[in-house]
């Protein structure tokens, strides 16, 4: 079924919505009407255009306790009418970015052995740490140390080696000269990380785009209550991006430049290129949304001639280009990249990911960088992962939950440092495969595409 509705974009500056181009119709919605419209987080397109990179406004603001900014930006999201299926059609949100800030926090040292029982940190850099935000001691991090988390939606590990032998370079360059993961699950694959009093506090995105900022594995407030790796970073004085390629992102705002359009995947790559070149941005995380147009069913993730893996090949060729900018920046010797995706594939030709289905939780997972150690796996890891080990990398502690009246066991962070993947590190670390526990209770397979029962267990596994 087609939807080719259209809106007209919105642009977003702090926290003030406002619209940038006029509607023929009421249906121009607002940021708030967006994140409670039904659909997938990233549903396979049914056609309309793709257009809409953003230009880049100066505002001028500035932080307490740093010297005000060059920076601040605003764009508008994608113009046309591309939609999901099943889902909400284009348009979307950047959000403008305020200057100054200030300087660079401080990271562990690392790269002695560690204690009995311990575990490395990250070679002249952050300390590792086995859970949360632990390990590792004090020192200045690099002004030009920079993370990337480059997710594309649904890659699953024989998806992304079959896109390796057959030209995609970059992912060869991961899986060969850096660190895979044997294991990876994500978090809950439901379309949507509704609450139990129906609250959907990051929008529509799934719980594993929320996890890779949070280091979470739950969700129990937006982002007035739960740290995220955007808010953490701006703290420090880093400048940070975030570029997604579907309007369902749109809760996803914290970033000082945030995109949410359903837009094609070249332009979701562009606008982070231009913030590392204009901005000095240190902490990327891009989505490219557009593979799920290519999904036929899941033989398409092992077979070299289908449009899917052509697709993740092309997918690839940007991530170059993005490899590409940040050397020309001179940041590349110092830049953590992870390769990685919110949720896995389901098994119908829907381009569905519903929680019952267990693909759906299996994502590749890879990093490549600095002290990362070359051609190596490690057996383990999950999405919320990804966030702690990215802030470590960085200098930086995520808090976790912070808003009152949240009565979790445990507030903090509950991803697993990777320490891991750096050289000189073992290849196993202690890790409580929340996520693993969960799916070997085998509960899943009933809980079609709800995030509750998910949620429920966390609450319950995690003490």
């Amino acid at each position: 079924m087609r939807n080719e509705t259209s809106e007209s974009p919105t642009r977003q500056v702090g926290s003030g919505v406002r619209q940038v181009a006029a509607c023929s119709t009421r249906t121009c919605l607002s940021l708030l009407l967006v994140a409670l419209t039904a659909g997938g987080c990233g549903d396979k397109a049914a056609g309309g255009g793709q257009t809409g990179a953003g230009g880049v406004t100066n505002t001028g603001a500035s932080r307490s306790g740093g010297a005000g900014g060059s920076g601040g930006a605003t764009a508008t999201g994608g113009s046309g009418g591309e939609s999901a299926k099943g889902g909400s059609p284009g348009g979307g949100t950047a959000t403008g970015g305020s200057g100054g800030g200030a300087s660079g926090g401080a990271a562990g040292t690392g790269g002695a052995a560690p204690a009995s029982g311990g575990s490395i940190g990250v070679p002249g850099g952050p300390g590792g740490g086995s859970s949360g935000n632990d390990g590792g001691t004090d020192a200045p991090v690099s002004a030009r140390r920079t993370a990337v988390i480059f997710l594309i939606d649904g890659l699953s590990p024989d998806a992304a080696r079959t896109a390796a032998a057959a030209g995609a370079t970059n992912l060869k360059m991961v899986i060969d000269n850096g660190v895979t993961v044997e294991t990876a699950h994500s978090t809950s694959p439901a379309a949507r990380t509704t609450l139990p009093n129906g609250s959907l506090p990051w929008g529509n995105a799934t719980s594993g785009n929320i996890a890779v900022h949070t280091g979470t594995h739950v969700y129990e407030a937006g982002p007035s209550g739960l740290d995220d790796i955007f808010q953490s970073a701006k703290a420090a004085g880093m400048k940070t991006v975030f570029s997604g390629g579907d309007r369902n992102y749109m809760g996803l705002n914290t970033a000082d430049f945030a995109y949410a359009a359903s837009v094609a995947d070249a332009i979701v790559v562009t606008q982070a290129i231009n913030h590392i070149k204009n901005d000095k941005v240190r902490v990327l995380r891009l989505h490219l949304q557009r593979i799920r147009d290519d999904w036929s069913g899941p033989a398409d993730k092992t077979n070299a001639m289908s449009a899917y893996v052509k697709h993740i090949v092309a997918s690839d060729a940007l991530l170059g280009q993005l490899i590409a900018a940040l050397k020309a920046e001179g940041v590349w010797d110092d830049t953590l990249l992870i390769v990685t995706a919110d949720h896995g594939m389901g098994q119908s030709s829907d381009s569905g990911h519903p929680a019952s289905t267990r693909s759906s939780w299996d994502i590749f997972m890879g990093f490549y960088g600095a002290g990362v150690k070359k051609g190596a796996k490690i057996p383990y890891a999950e999405l919320p992962d990804v966030g702690v080990t990215a802030a470590k990398f960085l200098g930086l502690t995520l808090k976790g939950h912070t808003g009152a009246g949240i009565t979790l066991a445990q507030k903090g962070p509950t991803g697993t440092v990777l320490s891991n993947i750096y050289e000189g590190a073992p290849a196993e670390i202690a890790h409580p495969r929340y996520v693993d526990q969960y799916l070997k209770m085998n509960s899943f397979p009933g809980t079609g595409d709800m995030y509750a029962a998910y949620r429920a267990a966390m609450l319950t596994l995690i003490k």
